[in-house]
Protein backbone atom coordinates (compact mmCIF):
# COMPACT_ATOMS: atom_id res chain seq x y z
CA UNK A 1 0.00 0.00 0.00
CA UNK A 2 3.05 2.26 0.86
CA UNK A 3 3.90 2.30 -2.68
CA UNK A 4 0.57 3.90 -4.30
CA UNK A 5 0.57 6.35 -1.15
CA UNK A 6 4.53 7.51 -1.75
CA UNK A 7 4.20 9.56 -5.29
CA UNK A 8 1.19 11.78 -4.00
CA UNK A 9 3.50 12.52 -0.71
CA UNK A 10 6.53 12.77 -2.48
CA UNK A 11 5.08 15.45 -5.38
CA UNK A 12 2.86 17.18 -2.66
CA UNK A 13 6.10 17.93 -1.20
CA UNK A 14 7.70 19.40 -4.07
CA UNK A 15 5.20 21.37 -5.07
CA UNK A 16 4.54 22.88 -1.57
CA UNK A 17 8.78 23.50 -2.00
CA UNK A 18 8.11 25.66 -4.95
CA UNK A 19 4.50 27.17 -5.29
CA UNK A 20 5.70 30.18 -3.67
CA UNK A 21 5.09 33.24 -6.22
CA UNK A 22 8.93 33.45 -5.66
CA UNK A 23 12.17 31.25 -4.69
CA UNK A 24 13.56 31.25 -1.35
CA UNK A 25 17.01 31.03 -3.18
CA UNK A 26 16.31 33.85 -5.82
CA UNK A 27 14.86 33.67 -9.38
CA UNK A 28 16.30 30.27 -11.39
CA UNK A 29 18.77 30.22 -13.85
CA UNK A 30 18.46 27.67 -16.87
CA UNK A 31 19.59 25.13 -14.85
CA UNK A 32 17.96 25.53 -12.10
CA UNK A 33 14.54 25.51 -13.68
CA UNK A 34 15.53 22.38 -15.92
CA UNK A 35 16.31 20.11 -13.14
CA UNK A 36 13.07 21.73 -11.10
CA UNK A 37 11.01 20.65 -14.14
CA UNK A 38 12.16 17.83 -14.56
CA UNK A 39 12.28 16.13 -11.14
CA UNK A 40 8.31 17.74 -10.89
CA UNK A 41 7.91 16.17 -14.26
CA UNK A 42 9.03 12.31 -13.13
CA UNK A 43 7.09 12.51 -9.33
CA UNK A 44 3.93 13.51 -11.31
CA UNK A 45 4.18 10.50 -13.65
CA UNK A 46 4.45 8.15 -10.50
CA UNK A 47 1.33 9.19 -8.83
CA UNK A 48 -1.68 7.32 -8.69
CA UNK A 49 -5.12 8.59 -9.28
CA UNK A 50 -8.62 7.90 -9.46
CA UNK A 51 -9.06 5.03 -12.18
CA UNK A 52 -11.48 7.01 -14.26
CA UNK A 53 -8.72 9.60 -15.29
CA UNK A 54 -6.20 7.13 -16.47
CA UNK A 55 -5.31 7.06 -20.07
CA UNK A 56 -7.33 10.58 -20.18
CA UNK A 57 -5.98 14.14 -21.10
CA UNK A 58 -5.65 14.74 -17.57
CA UNK A 59 -3.93 10.94 -16.83
CA UNK A 60 -0.64 11.94 -14.52
CA UNK A 61 1.26 10.90 -17.66
CA UNK A 62 -0.33 13.21 -19.50
CA UNK A 63 0.30 16.02 -16.99
CA UNK A 64 3.94 15.63 -16.43
CA UNK A 65 4.39 15.08 -20.67
CA UNK A 66 2.78 18.54 -20.56
CA UNK A 67 5.48 19.90 -17.56
CA UNK A 68 7.93 18.67 -19.80
CA UNK A 69 6.49 20.42 -22.73
CA UNK A 70 6.87 23.84 -20.42
CA UNK A 71 10.19 22.64 -19.88
CA UNK A 72 11.48 22.40 -23.00
CA UNK A 73 9.20 25.49 -24.68
CA UNK A 74 10.51 28.04 -22.03
CA UNK A 75 13.83 26.92 -22.25
CA UNK A 76 14.10 27.51 -25.85
CA UNK A 77 12.50 30.87 -25.92
CA UNK A 78 13.22 32.04 -22.36
CA UNK A 79 11.62 35.89 -22.99
CA UNK A 80 7.93 36.99 -23.19
CA UNK A 81 6.01 40.00 -23.94
CA UNK A 82 4.44 40.79 -20.38
CA UNK A 83 7.16 43.22 -18.18
CA UNK A 84 8.37 41.58 -15.43
CA UNK A 85 7.41 38.31 -15.58
CA UNK A 86 9.98 36.15 -15.62
CA UNK A 87 10.20 33.13 -17.94
CA UNK A 88 11.44 30.44 -15.57
CA UNK A 89 8.74 31.57 -12.43
CA UNK A 90 6.10 31.60 -14.86
CA UNK A 91 7.06 28.17 -16.23
CA UNK A 92 7.26 26.56 -12.94
CA UNK A 93 3.98 28.69 -11.78
CA UNK A 94 2.01 26.75 -14.92
CA UNK A 95 3.37 23.51 -14.01
CA UNK A 96 2.15 23.57 -10.86
CA UNK A 97 -1.28 24.66 -11.94
CA UNK A 98 -1.16 21.51 -14.55
CA UNK A 99 -0.54 19.16 -11.75
CA UNK A 100 -3.05 20.94 -9.51
CA UNK A 101 -5.14 23.14 -11.65
CA UNK A 102 -6.91 24.40 -8.27
CA UNK A 103 -3.54 26.24 -7.80
CA UNK A 104 -5.26 28.95 -10.07
CA UNK A 105 -5.64 32.21 -7.41
CA UNK A 106 -6.58 35.60 -8.25
CA UNK A 107 -5.22 36.75 -4.59
CA UNK A 108 -7.09 39.84 -3.24
CA UNK A 109 -8.47 40.79 -6.51
CA UNK A 110 -11.93 40.75 -8.08
CA UNK A 111 -11.27 38.00 -10.62
CA UNK A 112 -13.22 34.64 -9.03
CA UNK A 113 -15.32 34.91 -12.32
CA UNK A 114 -11.71 33.49 -14.77
CA UNK A 115 -10.52 31.76 -12.24
CA UNK A 116 -13.74 29.57 -12.27
CA UNK A 117 -13.75 29.31 -15.83
CA UNK A 118 -9.54 28.64 -16.40
CA UNK A 119 -9.92 26.32 -13.44
CA UNK A 120 -12.46 24.09 -15.71
CA UNK A 121 -9.97 24.09 -18.48
CA UNK A 122 -6.61 23.40 -16.76
CA UNK A 123 -8.60 20.43 -15.16
CA UNK A 124 -9.96 18.75 -18.60
CA UNK A 125 -7.72 20.10 -20.86
CA UNK A 126 -3.82 20.58 -19.15
CA UNK A 127 -2.27 20.93 -22.58
CA UNK A 128 -4.53 23.47 -23.73
CA UNK A 129 -4.62 25.41 -20.73
CA UNK A 130 -0.73 25.01 -21.08
CA UNK A 131 -0.79 26.49 -24.51
CA UNK A 132 -2.59 28.94 -23.83
CA UNK A 133 -0.49 30.24 -21.26
CA UNK A 134 2.36 29.77 -23.11
CA UNK A 135 0.79 31.52 -25.89
CA UNK A 136 -0.15 34.44 -24.06
CA UNK A 137 3.16 34.99 -22.49
CA UNK A 138 5.43 34.46 -25.61
CA UNK A 139 3.20 35.42 -28.34
CA UNK A 140 0.97 37.45 -26.89
CA UNK A 141 -2.68 35.62 -27.66
CA UNK A 142 -3.52 32.75 -26.84
CA UNK A 143 -6.56 30.08 -27.66
CA UNK A 144 -8.86 29.35 -24.61
CA UNK A 145 -10.26 25.97 -26.38
CA UNK A 146 -11.98 28.20 -29.40
CA UNK A 147 -11.69 31.79 -28.27
CA UNK A 148 -8.64 33.61 -29.22
CA UNK A 149 -7.94 35.78 -26.07
CA UNK A 150 -5.35 38.75 -26.36
CA UNK A 151 -4.21 41.54 -23.67
CA UNK A 152 -4.08 44.84 -24.30
CA UNK A 153 -0.96 46.69 -24.46
CA UNK A 154 -1.83 47.98 -20.99
CA UNK A 155 -2.24 44.72 -19.46
CA UNK A 156 1.36 43.46 -20.90
CA UNK A 157 3.04 46.15 -19.69
CA UNK A 158 1.59 46.19 -16.20
CA UNK A 159 1.66 43.28 -13.87
CA UNK A 160 4.12 45.28 -11.44
CA UNK A 161 1.24 47.73 -10.78
CA UNK A 162 -0.92 44.55 -9.85
CA UNK A 163 1.38 41.93 -8.26
CA UNK A 164 0.48 42.77 -4.92
CA UNK A 165 -3.19 41.32 -5.84
CA UNK A 166 -1.93 39.10 -7.43
CA UNK A 167 1.20 37.85 -6.51
CA UNK A 168 1.43 34.41 -9.18
CA UNK A 169 3.06 35.62 -12.47
CA UNK A 170 1.23 32.87 -14.41
CA UNK A 171 -1.85 33.88 -12.96
CA UNK A 172 -1.97 37.51 -13.70
CA UNK A 173 -1.16 36.80 -16.77
CA UNK A 174 -3.93 34.36 -17.67
CA UNK A 175 -7.03 35.46 -15.45
CA UNK A 176 -6.18 39.54 -16.36
CA UNK A 177 -5.81 38.45 -20.00
CA UNK A 178 -9.24 36.74 -20.28
CA UNK A 179 -10.85 39.48 -18.34
CA UNK A 180 -9.41 42.03 -20.32
CA UNK A 181 -8.91 44.45 -17.25
CA UNK A 182 -8.89 48.08 -18.51
CA UNK A 183 -6.67 49.70 -16.05
CA UNK A 184 -8.94 52.77 -15.70
CA UNK A 185 -8.80 52.72 -12.50
CA UNK A 186 -5.11 52.86 -12.15
CA UNK A 187 -4.73 55.48 -14.65
CA UNK A 188 -6.98 57.65 -12.85
CA UNK A 189 -5.77 56.68 -8.92
CA UNK A 190 -9.20 55.45 -8.16
CA UNK A 191 -8.70 52.29 -6.37
CA UNK A 192 -12.56 52.10 -5.57
CA UNK A 193 -13.36 51.52 -9.79
CA UNK A 194 -10.89 48.37 -9.45
CA UNK A 195 -13.95 46.34 -8.44
CA UNK A 196 -15.53 47.49 -11.92
CA UNK A 197 -12.34 46.49 -13.86
CA UNK A 198 -12.35 42.86 -12.66
CA UNK A 199 -16.16 41.88 -12.11
CA UNK A 200 -17.54 39.37 -14.22
CA UNK A 201 -21.32 39.16 -14.47
CA UNK A 202 -22.93 35.89 -15.22
CA UNK A 203 -23.64 36.76 -18.67
CA UNK A 204 -19.87 37.61 -19.62
CA UNK A 205 -19.29 34.34 -18.04
CA UNK A 206 -21.85 32.38 -20.18
CA UNK A 207 -20.05 34.31 -23.13
CA UNK A 208 -17.00 33.10 -22.34
CA UNK A 209 -17.87 29.19 -21.68
CA UNK A 210 -20.09 29.89 -25.34
CA UNK A 211 -17.35 31.30 -27.42
CA UNK A 212 -14.99 28.64 -25.91
CA UNK A 213 -16.86 25.86 -27.24
CA UNK A 214 -18.65 24.28 -24.55
CA UNK A 215 -22.29 23.34 -25.36
CA UNK A 216 -25.09 23.52 -23.73
CA UNK A 217 -24.13 26.80 -21.21
CA UNK A 218 -27.06 27.78 -19.03
CA UNK A 219 -27.93 30.48 -16.93
CA UNK A 220 -29.65 30.03 -13.82
CA UNK A 221 -28.08 33.24 -11.78
CA UNK A 222 -30.66 35.89 -10.36
CA UNK A 223 -30.83 38.71 -8.17
CA UNK A 224 -33.54 40.38 -5.66
CA UNK A 225 -36.15 41.84 -7.45
CA UNK A 226 -35.08 45.52 -6.14
CA UNK A 227 -31.49 45.44 -7.49
CA UNK A 228 -31.98 44.16 -10.90
CA UNK A 229 -32.10 47.63 -12.36
CA UNK A 230 -28.99 48.88 -10.32
CA UNK A 231 -27.15 45.65 -11.59
CA UNK A 232 -28.24 46.55 -15.05
CA UNK A 233 -26.93 49.73 -14.74
CA UNK A 234 -23.62 48.95 -13.28
CA UNK A 235 -23.30 45.88 -16.67
CA UNK A 236 -24.27 48.95 -19.02
CA UNK A 237 -21.32 50.73 -17.75
CA UNK A 238 -18.67 48.24 -17.78
CA UNK A 239 -20.19 47.06 -21.38
CA UNK A 240 -21.05 43.57 -20.19
CA UNK A 241 -24.49 41.88 -20.47
CA UNK A 242 -26.47 40.65 -17.11
CA UNK A 243 -27.51 37.51 -18.10
CA UNK A 244 -27.14 35.31 -20.92
CA UNK A 245 -30.40 35.61 -23.72
CA UNK A 246 -32.55 33.27 -22.36
CA UNK A 247 -31.40 32.81 -19.15
CA UNK A 248 -33.99 31.67 -16.19
CA UNK A 249 -33.03 34.23 -14.00
CA UNK A 250 -34.66 37.70 -12.78
CA UNK A 251 -37.70 35.57 -11.47
CA UNK A 252 -36.48 36.03 -7.74
CA UNK A 253 -38.63 38.28 -5.32
CA UNK A 254 -37.88 39.12 -1.62
CA UNK A 255 -38.46 37.35 1.41
CA UNK A 256 -40.49 33.62 0.77
CA UNK A 257 -40.81 34.03 -3.31
CA UNK A 258 -37.13 34.85 -3.33
CA UNK A 259 -36.00 31.60 -0.55
CA UNK A 260 -38.59 29.34 -3.06
CA UNK A 261 -36.75 30.11 -6.08
CA UNK A 262 -33.26 29.56 -4.52
CA UNK A 263 -33.70 26.64 -2.96
CA UNK A 264 -35.20 25.23 -5.97
CA UNK A 265 -32.23 26.84 -7.64
CA UNK A 266 -29.70 24.97 -5.59
CA UNK A 267 -32.00 21.79 -6.15
CA UNK A 268 -30.99 22.33 -9.47
CA UNK A 269 -27.27 22.65 -9.29
CA UNK A 270 -26.95 19.39 -7.18
CA UNK A 271 -28.19 17.52 -10.09
CA UNK A 272 -26.16 19.47 -12.75
CA UNK A 273 -23.25 18.43 -10.72
CA UNK A 274 -24.78 14.86 -10.48
CA UNK A 275 -24.92 14.72 -14.42
CA UNK A 276 -21.42 15.98 -15.01
CA UNK A 277 -21.86 19.14 -15.87
CA UNK A 278 -19.43 22.25 -15.13
CA UNK A 279 -21.35 24.31 -12.18
CA UNK A 280 -19.69 27.53 -11.37
CA UNK A 281 -22.04 28.77 -8.73
CA UNK A 282 -22.95 32.34 -7.72
CA UNK A 283 -23.03 33.56 -4.15
CA UNK A 284 -22.54 36.09 -1.41
CA UNK A 285 -18.76 35.40 -0.64
CA UNK A 286 -19.67 34.81 3.00
CA UNK A 287 -20.02 31.30 1.89
CA UNK A 288 -16.85 30.63 0.15
CA UNK A 289 -15.44 32.89 3.68
CA UNK A 290 -17.57 30.06 5.77
CA UNK A 291 -16.07 27.08 4.06
CA UNK A 292 -12.16 28.61 4.18
CA UNK A 293 -12.57 29.48 7.74
CA UNK A 294 -14.33 25.95 8.77
CA UNK A 295 -17.01 28.04 10.08
CA UNK A 296 -19.63 27.07 7.60
CA UNK A 297 -22.19 25.37 10.25
CA UNK A 298 -22.16 28.69 12.71
CA UNK A 299 -23.94 30.75 9.65
CA UNK A 300 -27.56 31.28 10.62
CA UNK A 301 -30.70 32.17 7.90
CA UNK A 302 -29.95 35.70 6.65
CA UNK A 303 -33.08 37.64 5.56
CA UNK A 304 -31.40 40.32 3.65
CA UNK A 305 -30.17 39.62 -0.22
CA UNK A 306 -26.53 39.95 -1.24
CA UNK A 307 -25.39 42.75 -1.48
CA UNK A 308 -23.69 44.11 -4.48
CA UNK A 309 -20.43 43.95 -4.84
CA UNK A 310 -19.73 40.83 -2.54
CA UNK A 311 -21.19 38.43 -5.21
CA UNK A 312 -18.83 35.42 -5.81
CA UNK A 313 -17.91 32.87 -7.92
CA UNK A 314 -16.95 29.29 -7.03
CA UNK A 315 -16.79 26.29 -9.28
CA UNK A 316 -19.05 23.78 -7.44
CA UNK A 317 -17.33 20.33 -7.21
CA UNK A 318 -20.17 18.04 -5.09
CA UNK A 319 -23.21 19.59 -3.79
CA UNK A 320 -24.96 17.07 -1.57
CA UNK A 321 -28.33 17.91 0.68
CA UNK A 322 -29.34 15.60 3.83
CA UNK A 323 -32.92 15.95 4.03
CA UNK A 324 -34.62 19.43 4.41
CA UNK A 325 -31.45 20.80 7.02
CA UNK A 326 -28.22 20.68 5.79
CA UNK A 327 -26.31 21.00 2.81
CA UNK A 328 -22.80 20.04 2.20
CA UNK A 329 -20.56 21.94 -0.60
CA UNK A 330 -16.98 21.19 -2.14
CA UNK A 331 -15.74 24.27 -3.95
CA UNK A 332 -12.78 25.48 -5.54
CA UNK A 333 -12.24 29.28 -4.59
CA UNK A 334 -9.08 30.94 -3.91
CA UNK A 335 -6.27 28.81 -4.78
CA UNK A 336 -8.00 25.78 -2.89
CA UNK A 337 -10.31 23.56 -2.62
CA UNK A 338 -12.77 23.87 0.23
CA UNK A 339 -15.99 21.56 1.52
CA UNK A 340 -18.14 21.99 4.48
CA UNK A 341 -21.52 21.43 5.53
CA UNK A 342 -24.04 24.08 5.67
CA UNK A 343 -27.97 24.63 7.35
CA UNK A 344 -30.42 24.82 3.98
CA UNK A 345 -31.59 28.13 5.30
CA UNK A 346 -28.23 30.05 5.64
CA UNK A 347 -27.12 28.47 2.54
CA UNK A 348 -30.14 29.37 0.69
CA UNK A 349 -30.35 33.15 1.90
CA UNK A 350 -26.93 33.47 0.56
CA UNK A 351 -27.19 32.04 -2.84
CA UNK A 352 -27.92 33.32 -6.22
CA UNK A 353 -28.23 31.10 -8.35
CA UNK A 354 -25.20 29.09 -11.11
CA UNK A 355 -24.03 28.80 -14.78
CA UNK A 356 -24.33 25.34 -16.28
CA UNK A 357 -22.27 23.88 -19.29
CA UNK A 358 -21.77 20.16 -20.71
CA UNK A 359 -18.09 19.89 -20.76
Amino acid sequence: MEDHIEPEKQVDAFYDSVSEPGFDWGPPNTADFKYVMSQFADLVSRETKKASIMGSLASPQKRADVITYIMESIAARPVGVFANVDAYVFGVQLALRVRRPRSTNQGSSNLCGPVSVLYTFAKSNPAGFAQFALDLFQKGQGMFNQMLIEPSPKIKANYAIRKNNIPHMVDYVTLVSLRQCTFISDSLGFNTVRGADETTLAGQLGRWLNDAGYTNVQDHTFFAENQQFWVNVFATGIGQPMHMPGATAGQAVVNDGRTKHALASLQQAEQAVRQGKIVIMFSDGEVGDALKNGSSLQLGARSDATKIGTHHWMALRKCQFFGDTHVKLKVITWGASYQGAFKTEALVSRYNGFISADP
